[in-house]
């Protein structure tokens, strides 16, 4: 449900030049957005047995949930 909020709104937004100005424009900051979150936390010099505590907006955790479950680091 998250993540279906960034499907509605200016994704849906089209120009003649661009049928894709939407999408573009989303991804654009809202993945960038959430990987560089990651890419933070991935520069904790965190031990194995550690724990990260990251607070943050819920509607980040759709997309780090898929982002950690993919990494091999954790």
């Amino acid at each position: 449900m998250d993540f279906g909020t960034y499907l509605i709104g200016v994704f849906k937004y089209e120009t003649k030049e661009n049928e894709f100005f939407g999408p573009d424009f989303v991804t654009g900051w809202w993945f960038n957005r959430n990987l560089r979150i990651f890419r933070n936390i991935q520069k904790i010099n965190a031990k194995p047995t550690d724990r990260i505590l990251v607070i943050l907006g819920a509607g980040h955790m759709t997309l780090l949930n898929s982002v950690f479950d993919s990494s091999p680091e954790y």
